[in-house]
Formats: structure tokens, C-alpha cells, sequence
């Protein structure tokens, strides 16, 4: 299924109107007539006037454009792209006419043609922040990350007030763990645009990955006050007050979220978790098998599974769930200790020595792994 082109607001519809609305003739006034078709929603009265336009003068280049657009928001994307080349082609340096081909090319999954058309829109306006942003984002989605990195710094730096490519800068910072850098970038984010939820949430994930669970409650907090439906934010919140200890508030969270979205399967995992924590064993293998109905992959909620069995004194459910978390999760040192654990007691010896051996492997490669990470977070 194609994506529809989200080519609508104020900043891609009036693509240099001040230079127009000075114009005389019929040419401009068809052109303002469209423009404000479009402010009202009346697209195909807007078409029709851009089409008049172009009628009246054919190398009218934010013509051509603005019928790109409508045609693009019509869900006519083969017509749109034919529209902004014909734009280009009567003003080959038009930056917002590339831009547009950019994103109909991003929304259609040609990666590259996107990539060509917003280079062109950045060569021919190099303030053009939203195509720096676009190209990052196409850069980040390849894994491209030092290009990313650069077009969204650049985007922030000729638009110093965009938000989002801030978050986006963030992100893309702790992808590569460079977290304390990412912090940063999501406090401007915020900062600039204060009610921005999603950055305030980018913000607690970054916190939880350097080990802040306080800060990272902050944030999650923050987040949920502003969008209370944000379900995911109230999972991490819950999870982050698991690891403070605030185990009652941690269920608590998780029982919103789990009543705001039943079938989220972190939230009952994450519940999981807290009730574990509380000493509440039932419970949390309830919550686990929950999680694991709705997502039968989770690897971790199988270990956990496998290490409340196992409290249980039911070896043979512990078993069952350790080898479930290693045939989706292979490289698990934790799911091959509980295995082995119960595997000796009991009394298969030579399948527990071997599961030990392979925990004891698996935590030297951890160890190695840690220390390049915290290399690279310096």
C-alpha cells in the first residue's frame, strides 16, 4: 500500500507568495485564487486555478509546484511528480519544487531518487532546513549515521527553533550512544517547543540507557502529562519506577497503560516485572504469560518466565522457558544460566555443565562489549 504525501501547512503552500502577490495579470491572480482554495480545503477548485495560471503563463514555476502539491495531497502521485518537474524544469534552481519531488519520492520507498532531489533542494537553497531534515532522515533509516548526523546539525543550525530536528538529531546520537550529546539535543528540542511529548520520552530512554532512572522519571512523567494516552511513556515510566524501588507506583502505571491498551505486550511484561519485584510470583508469571499470548518472540519475557518457574520449584516450566528464550535469543547468558541452573537440579548434569559453559562464554563476550560501549560513550 502506497503512503499518502503529507504535503500540506502554510510553509510548503506558499512557496514565495510575496513575490507574487506584487504581480499583475491574470497569470497571478489565477495563482492567488489557488492559494486561497487551498487555505480553505477546496482542492480541486485550487487545481483548477493553478491550471489557469499555468494556462496563462507556462514557465509560471510555483504554479506548476503548487499543482504538484494538490495532486500529491489527491493522492495522484504519478501527476504530482510530473507537476514538480515541470516546475524545475521553468526554474531549475527551485529549491521547494525539489524538496516536494523529495518527499513524494521518500512516501513512494525510491530512497535514492529522494536522496538526489533533496541534495538539489539543499544545493539550490542551503537554508532549506526541512530538506537537511529529510535527508537525515533518510540517512538514519539506511543506517548512515555520520550523514545523518551532519544534516540534521546543519538543519538545526539554519533553523535553530526546529524541533524536530532536534529529536531527530537525538536520536540518531543515541543510536550511536553518544547519550550525554543526545540529551542535549532533546532538551532544545524541548525547549523550543515545550508540549513536544515525543522528545520529552526520547529524553527518558536516554536517561534509562546512562543509568538516571530519577531523571528518566522526570521525563516519562513529563511526557505523559502532556499526551496521557502515551502508552509507551507510561510503560517506560513504570519500569523506571521498578528500578528505584517505587514498586507500587511502577504497577500502578503499567495497570493504566495495560487498561489504555490491552494488547500492549511491554506494559504487562513491564507488570510483570514490579510484581516479581514485590515478591508477588503469581502475579507476575500471569503478567508474563500475558505478554507472551499477545508477543510469543519476546525472548526476555520467556527468561523471566523461565526464572519464576523456577522460584516456583517448577523445574519443568522453567526448562520449557529458558529453551524458548534461547532458540528466539541465542546470545542470552542469563536465559542459558537459568537453563543450566534447572538443568542440574534436576539431575541432568552433563546438559547443566554445558549450559554453564556456553553463560561463561557469553559473559566474557558481554564484558568485552561493555567496555567498547563505554569507550565510545566518552
Amino acid at each position: 500500500m502506497r503512503r499518502r504525501v503529507a504535503l500540506t501547512g502554510v510553509a510548503l503552500i506558499l512557496v514565495a507568495v510575496a513575490a507574487f502577490f506584487l504581480r499583475r495579470g491574470p497569470a497571478a491572480q489565477h495563482y492567488r485564487s489557488g492559494l486561497t482554495q487551498v487555505e480553505q480545503g477546496r482542492l480541486t477548485e485550487a487545481l483548477a486555478a493553478f491550471q489557469k495560471a499555468v494556462e496563462a503563463r507556462p514557465d509560471f514555476a510555483e504554479a506548476h509546484d503548487q499543482i504538484g502539491v494538490v495532486y500529491a495531497r489527491q493522492g495522484r502521485y504519478e501527476a504530482a511528480a510530473n507537476a514538480f518537474r515541470r516546475a524545475i524544469q521553468a526554474r531549475p534552481g527551485f529549491a521547494e519544487a525539489h524538496y516536494h519531488l523529495g518527499l513524494l519520492f521518500a512516501a513512494q520507498g525510491a530512497t535514492g531518487r529522494a536522496v538526489s532531489a533533496f541534495r538539489e533542494a539543499v544545493r539550490a537553497d542551503p537554508r532549506l532546513a526541512d530538506a537537511h531534515n529529510q535527508l537525515g532522515l533518510l540517512f538514519a533509516r539506511a543506517g548512515q549515521h555520520g550523514e545523518a548526523l551532519s544534516a540534521f546539525r546543519k538543519a538545526v543550525e539554519v533553523r535553530p527553533d526546529f524541533a524536530e530536528a532536534h529529536n531527530n538529531l537525538g536520536l540518531t546520537l543515541a543510536a550511536q550512544l553518544q547519550l550525554e550529546e543526545a540529551v542535549r539535543a532533546f532538551s532544545r528540542a524541548v525547549e523550543v517547543r515545550p508540549g513536544f511529548a515525543d522528545a520529552y520520552y526520547n529524553m527518558g530512554m536516554a536517561f534509562g540507557k546512562m543509568g538516571q532512572a530519577a531523571r528518566a522519571i522526570a521525563s516519562f512523567e513529563k511526557a505523559v502529562e502532556l499526551r496521557p494516552e502515551f502508552v509507551e511513556a507510561r510503560t517506560l515510566l513504570g519500569w523506571a519506577y521498578t528500578r528505584v524501588g517505587r514498586h507500587d507506583a511502577a504497577i500502578l502505571a503499567l495497570q493504566r497503560a495495560i487498561a489504555d491498551r490491552p494488547d500492549y505486550a511491554d506494559a504487562h511484561y513491564h507488570l510483570g516485572k514490579a510484581c516479581a519485584e514485590l515478591g508477588r510470583t503469581a502475579e507476575a508469571m500471569e503478567a508474563y504469560r500475558t505478554a507472551l499470548t499477545l508477543r510469543p518472540d519476546h525472548a526476555q519475557a520467556w527468561v523471566d518466565l523461565g526464572l519464576a518457574c523456577a522460584a516456583q520449584r517448577d523445574l519443568a516450566g522453567a526448562i520449557s522457558a529458558f529453551e524458548k528464550a534461547i532458540a528466539l535469543h541465542p546470545g542470552s547468558s542469563e536465559a542459558h544460566f537459568g537453563l543450566g541452573n534447572a538443568y542440574l537440579r534436576s539431575g541432568r548434569r552433563e546438559e547443566g555443565q554445558r549450559e554453564m559453559a556456553v553463560f561463561r562464554q557469553l559473559k566474557a563476550e558481554e564484558a568485552r562489549r561493555e567496555r567498547y560501549d563505554r569507550q565510545r560513550m566518552r
